[in-house]
């Protein structure tokens, strides 16, 4: 529980930071009828999906125009899971995104890059991810970097003149390179120099946001 208080304290500090501001802001202030000098310059954000598996995150969003902003969104999972399973890795993901609207309001469209540093395996388990067998992971650890490009589509609900909720879903490629290691008594080299290439959903993200 203690791995999740960031995420936790950027959630309460966004409702209590909302409730504040439109109170001090008066009734006057429509969620919907933002002026120039009201659209938000900036964001805050937490991924509610990252958030239940663990993964301490944070992104920030920052508008470039009426319609285009930047986002820069950081994943870190860093520990073993109680079952065993090592799933430890680092990614950043930064993304350009084109609204129809204004930012920070209503649908949007983005084209992303992806980064990452992990470490995974004694994963055991019998499934499989996009006609990939997975089942190895429980025989052995990989441990690599992973690098690609994607498209997404995402929505914004506006909640307060600080506060949004966020929907987004991305597809896209990864290339990954890594070695991997047998698992045993003792770990011993099994493959060097390996990759793999993948192309399917890169990006899920149930975002709660503060608005600046």
């Amino acid at each position: 529980m203690r791995r999740l208080f960031p995420s936790i304290i950027l959630v309460l500090t966004a409702f209590l930071y909302a409730s504040s501001a439109d109170m001090s802001a008066g009734e006057s202030d429509s969620a919907d009828s933002l002026t120039v000098s009201t659209r938000p310059k900036a964001a805050l954000k937490t991924n509610i999906f990252y958030d239940a598996t663990a993964t301490v995150n944070l992104g920030l969003e920052v508008g470039l125009g009426k319609r285009v902003s930047l986002d820069v969104s950081g994943d870190i999972h860093p520990w073993t899971l109680p079952n065993g399973w090592m799933l430890t890795h680092y990614l950043v993901q930064p993304e350009l995104r084109i609204w129809t609207k204004e930012s920070f309001n209503g649908h949007f469209f983005a084209l992303n890059a992806i980064g990452a540093k992990f470490n995974a395996g004694n994963i055991k388990n019998n499934f499989y991810f996009f006609g990939r067998d997975m089942s190895p992971l429980g025989r052995y650890r990989v441990e690599g970097v992973a690098y690609g490009a994607g498209a997404a589509y995402g929505y914004a609900f506006r909640v307060s003149r600080h506060v949004n909720l966020e929907l987004e879903l991305g597809l896209g490629y990864i290339r990954a390179d890594f070695d991997a290691y047998r698992l045993g008594e003792t770990e011993t080299l099994y493959a060097q120099d390996s990759h793999i290439k993948y192309f399917g959903p890169t990006k899920g993200a149930f975002n709660v946001v503060i608005l600046f």
